[in-house]
């Protein structure tokens, strides 16, 4: 069954093509098992392990209950990692499942977008998040370790097992965009310039600019409304 479930993670890959999502946003309307994104990591973190990872992502929502901002899971550990938010705190998974890193007081305003960032390295186990430029204090995560080849990426959902697994309690519901996974830790420089939407280098595992994706469920793909100017 695992190597079917596998089978169909890359043939959706392989029909999806690298399209440019600037000024485009996913939506996940509602708190559904069946609502998702499956994004398409590089071909180079198909083959090679990551000692290292960078994800950031924009993301608004109104829900204050637990739910999944962003889900990597490989064959044998299915949160590497997970990274989960509620109202008051995010959390963090990372090959744990009883006690999750926890970091209170970054942002985390219901209905306003928030700029978030994720880091981890294997050499030293650290892990930190920036939300909107405001860094937590490092915490040690998974030391030595790495996140093995082909991850399963996916938005909006927490996997369970590789690729699937999906529970309505832990979903997301609201808006993200500007998604960007790099196969290192990114400088504090280049994370101030993602939050301020400065230029910087996208990622090299997942490329908002870049960006190839399957959809499930009722998730909607449409472009940012903006204000007309004054003329």
């Amino acid at each position: 069954m695992e190597k079917i479930l596998v089978l169909l993670v890359l043939l959706a890959g392989c029909y999806s093509q690298p399209e440019d999502q600037t000024g485009r946003v996913f939506i996940f309307p509602r708190r559904s098992a069946v609502d998702y994104v499956r994004l398409t990591p590089s071909l180079n973190s198909t083959v090679n392990a990551l000692k290292a990872i960078t994800i950031c992502q924009r993301f608004l929502s109104s829900d204050k209950d637990g739910q999944t901002l962003f889900s990597v899971a490989t064959k044998c550990h299915h949160n590497s990692p997970l990274l989960y938010k509620y109202a008051d705190r995010y959390e963090v998974y990372m090959r744990v499942t009883k006690d999750p890193l926890t970091f209170w007081g970054l942002p985390n305003n219901l209905n306003e977008w928030h700029s978030y960032c994720f880091t981890w390295e294997s050499n030293t186990g650290l892990v930190q998040l920036w939300v909107n430029g405001v860094n937590s204090a490092k915490q040690m995560g998974y030391k030595g370790g790495s996140i093995e080849a082909a991850p399963s990426m996916i938005l909006g959902q927490d996997q369970d097992s590789y690729g699937g697994g999906f529970a309505k309690k832990n979903a997301f519901v609201g808006h993200v965009t500007d998604v960007h996974v790099w196969d290192k830790v990114i400088s504090d420089c280049d994370i101030r310039d993602f939050t301020e939407g400065s230029s910087f280098k996208p990622g090299n595992v997942i490329n908002w600019h870049r960006l190839e994706f399957t959809m499930g469920g009722e998730v909607v793909l449409e472009d940012q409304q903006k204000c007309c100017e004054d003329e």
